[in-house]
């Protein structure tokens, strides 16, 4: 056992849950931001419809490039490593509850 550890044992969370919720919480800071960036620029007489595409395009690479290896870790260990799901869903401050 390590010395300095905690082991506190935790409900089971289940992974596709986890990785849902991963995504959904993606997508709802990517749209936010994105929103907040668009109407900078609009207010400013900057905002093109490309600009608009480019803006949009970055947004989302990004919040899926960030939540990739985490959701792709929840993915590979889905029955193995119930603590690695839960520290997914901790370190992303998921709301997705126990199993069943």
């Amino acid at each position: 056992m390590n010395e300095g550890c905690v082991s506190v044992s935790e409900p089971r969370i289940d992974s596709d849950r986890v990785q849902r919720a991963l995504h959904q919480r993606a997508d709802t800071i990517t749209e936010s931001e994105l929103e907040t960036a668009l109407s900078k620029l609009e207010a400013r007489g900057e905002l093109t419809p490309e600009r608009r595409e480019v803006l949009r395009t970055l947004a989302t690479r990004l919040a899926r490039r960030i939540t990739a290896a985490p959701a792709a870790s929840v993915e590979r260990r889905q029955s193995a490593d119930a603590e690695r799901t839960q520290a997914v869903a901790r370190l992303f401050d998921l709301d997705v509850g126990a199993r069943d």
